[in-house]
């Protein structure tokens, strides 16, 4: 185990390589001098602001100056001007939203706490937020692979879809002993496989646990995304080919030193059609923070997963996955700020498994090949599609009908706008 922490340690700073960008940017042009600044943090791009940091981006500020200041908002252009010589109107612009206000307080620095006050505003600041879902590589919410949104989506299709065909691969393999006391080719014609069929001859109903950790880095726009998760899961069979499982995910984000965490929980209720169908219905709740990135979001998912093994040759099978996911954000609120961007979103993910033994390395280990493409509808959002392939080894152990499995597994992410690697490791027992 140290060894596998070791390996995965090394592959994040790997992923964390500093691309030399940043979230937010501002240019600052005072006459005719103008200089340009990036910024971590939400916070250190307001305060650009401020006379003693624009008088250091600026040397010709002084305080009274007519002064721009332009503020990339990771991808959101914002415009602020004092526009008057020796006045304290500040005036904020937001041309893709067609927002203009203007600020005045006894000073410049008084109409600068105005403009701050000003996104406090419930209103816009949800039009903000579901601007920045569109227009920004690296939102928290939704619209790149490491966002709130897409990692309840990715997980949905995962637990409904992907164990699934790993956990078959596990009684596959468990059962081999068996399966050599009678012919072999009954058994692929038959597809019986204990504790996944429709109760003919399977095993008695079981409960279960998973955990995992993956670590993803994903690069959009010139900006890098990098991920850890630790999903966790505990399942109880009520009957054979059924089960109730209560699911969660933690999740931690750097986005060019910017931090932000998250969590989703859920439940899902697994049921076989038939011996080589299965449907997984799924309710998630998710939460994410970032004060660096100035975003809060909650979501809310409903989805439904269809699980169908299409072929089938002695232990080697083809599975196809089917997934719906419809999510909607929720009015989240703390301290003086409201939260509401009205997303709502349709994702639909499908996807092939090929699972096949690995021979060289002993009955017990097999691998599994991987197609996944992602496709979203309703809010715009700034990816709309992925397309992810990947491979992973398992291997399984226990007795049958007491079934665990170590998985690791590889996969490379190609989106309409973002690009990127994610590693994981899962444990069942």
């Amino acid at each position: 185990m140290p060894t596998r922490i070791v390996v995965f340690v090394f592959l994040f700073a790997l992923c964390k390589i500093s691309w030399g960008a940043d979230a937010f940017n501002a240019t600052a042009g005072v006459g005719a001098q103008t200089a340009s600044i990036g910024f971590k943090t939400a916070e250190q791009a307001f305060d650009s602001l401020r006379q003693q940091n624009l008088s250091a981006l600026v040397p010709a500020y002084t305080g009274v100056q007519v002064a721009t200041v332009a503020i990339d908002f990771r991808g959101l252009a914002l415009r602020t001007e004092y526009p008057i010589f020796d006045n304290p109107t500040l005036i904020l612009n937001i041309p893709s939203l067609g927002i203009s206000r203007t600020f005045i307080g006894a000073t410049r620095e008084e109409s600068r706490i105005l403009l701050r006050d000003f996104f406090r505003n419930g209103d816009i600041l949800g039009r903000i937020m579901k601007e920045l879902a569109k227009t920004s590589p690296v939102d928290p919410v939704a619209g790149n692979p490491n966002s709130l949104q897409s990692r309840m989506v990715a997980q949905t299709y995962e637990r409904g879809f992907r164990r699934l065909v790993t956990e078959f691969g596990a009684q596959t393999a468990d059962s081999g002993k068996a399966a050599s006391e009678r012919s072999r080719w009954l058994v692929a014609a038959t597809g019986d496989i204990p504790g996944l069929g429709n109760g003919r001859g399977g095993t008695a109903p079981t409960s279960s646990a998973s955990v995992g950790l993956g670590v993803a880095g994903y690069r959009q726009a010139g900006l890098s995304s990098n991920g850890v998760s630790i999903p966790f899961d505990y399942s109880l069979a009520t009957e054979r080919g059924r089960s109730l499982s209560l699911e969660g995910d933690f999740q931690y984000t750097d986005t060019q030193g910017a931090q932000t965490y998250g969590l989703n929980v859920g439940a899902a209720y697994r049921f076989g059609v038939n011996d080589r169908w299965y449907l997984v219905p799924s309710v998630n709740f998710g939460v994410t923070g970032s004060k660096d990135l100035g975003s809060l979001a909650t979501m809310v998912s409903a989805s439904l997963t269809s699980a169908a093994r299409i072929y089938r040759h002695f232990d080697t099978t083809l599975w196809m996955g089917n997934s719906v996911n419809f999510s909607r954000a929720l009015k989240t609120s703390i301290g003086d700020y409201s939260f509401d961007s009205k997303l709502q979103n349709v994702a639909f993910v499908n996807g092939l498994v090929l699972s096949t033994p690995l021979a060289a390395a002993g009955r017990n280990f097999w691998v599994e090949y991987s197609v996944t493409d992602t496709r979203y509808t309703g809010s715009e959002l700034y990816n709309r599609r992925y397309d992810e392939v990947g491979v992973a080894i398992v291997r399984s152990s226990g007795r049958l009908g007491n079934e665990s499995y170590l998985r690791a597994g590889l996969s490379y992410l190609n989106g309409s706008q973002s690009k990127g690697v994610r590693l994981n490791l899962h444990y069942a027992f």
